[in-house]
């Protein structure tokens, strides 16, 4: 999936609706099934085993790359859900960033535009899942949206942030030399 020229790879948990987002810089055949083996352990971590990907014919070099996992290279046009689903993606990153006061936006915030939009894609409980009180995102990583923490400011808003330095070291009131942000 392309998002402004920003290559990442989308994968669906079909019968979840569970959305994963990688920005994927190189397209190397290492880099994805680097990519799809972190997507594999955390299905893992969650009880889940990963016995078939169906993936477009761009993917034909990982048939032999990913032990244990059978990988089926199919048109495009048969896998409707994840058509759709990156549909959506877009689409939502469109109306976000629509609403930004900005022209164009870099690199850095399309993958964290794609990140934000498939962030709330999974907590919220989806029409065809198989659970009626928990989102995919509960159902995979066991944690579940905070309010008071994810929803203090909008995508792109300006936000003045701060955090507590502890001191890691004691500075002598005669150094003579001068201290810089670097040293700290």
């Amino acid at each position: 999936m392309f998002v402004d020229g920003v290559p990442f790879l989308a994968t669906i948990l079909q019968i979840i609706k569970f959305i994963t987002a990688k920005h994927t810089p190189l397209q190397t055949t290492l880099q994805i099934k680097q990519s799809l083996s972190c997507v594999i352990h955390m299905y893992a971590r969650a009880g889940f085993v990963v016995q078939t990907i169906l993936v477009d014919g761009q993917f034909e070099p990982l048939k032999n790359h990913l032990l244990n996992v059978v990988i089926s290279t199919t048109a495009a046009s048969e896998h409707g859900n994840v058509e759709w689903c990156l549909w959506v993606i877009k689409e939502i990153g469109r109306a976000i960033t629509s609403g930004l006061p900005y022209q164009r936006l870099p690199r850095q915030i399309h993958i964290g535009l794609v990140n934000f939009v498939v962030l709330w894609l999974n907590a919220f409980l989806t029409q065809n899942g198989v659970s009626s009180r928990l989102s995919p995102r509960e159902i995979i990583t066991g944690q579940q949206l905070d309010y008071s923490k994810h929803c203090k400011a909008e995508f792109g808003s300006y936000c003045k942030v701060w955090w507590f330095h502890t001191i890691k070291h004691f500075i002598s009131p005669y150094a003579t030399r001068h201290m810089s942000w670097a040293d700290w």
